[in-house]
């Protein structure tokens, strides 16, 4: 078995990494109640008027994609850049 890297375990960018996992678990808990509740306006929209709601449709579409940058962070995929804010911007311009 390999011995523990001591400087490995204190790194700076390796415990704020754990802080923003922390944080995104929370929203990770809070946008997706939110996305279920916005899937079930939007049936009984349908299910009323027969026609989409666009407001709706474009919300869940931003959170959604707030959800598929969270995962990305999660599984290390997202390396550059964790500020989700800025990233969702960037790609919607």
């Amino acid at each position: 078995m390999e011995t523990i890297n001591k400087d490995e375990i204190l790194k700076s960018s390796k415990w704020i990494r754990f802080i923003f996992m922390v944080l995104y678990a929370f929203a990770l808990n809070f946008v997706l109640p939110i996305c279920i509740g916005l899937a079930v306006i939007q049936f009984l929209f349908v299910l009323f008027t027969s026609k989409v709601n666009l407001s709706i449709a474009n919300v869940n579409s931003y959170v959604i994609e707030f959800l598929k940058i969270l995962y990305r962070s999660y599984c290390f995929k997202l390396k550059k850049n964790l500020f989700l804010l800025k990233t969702i911007q960037k790609k919607r311009l």
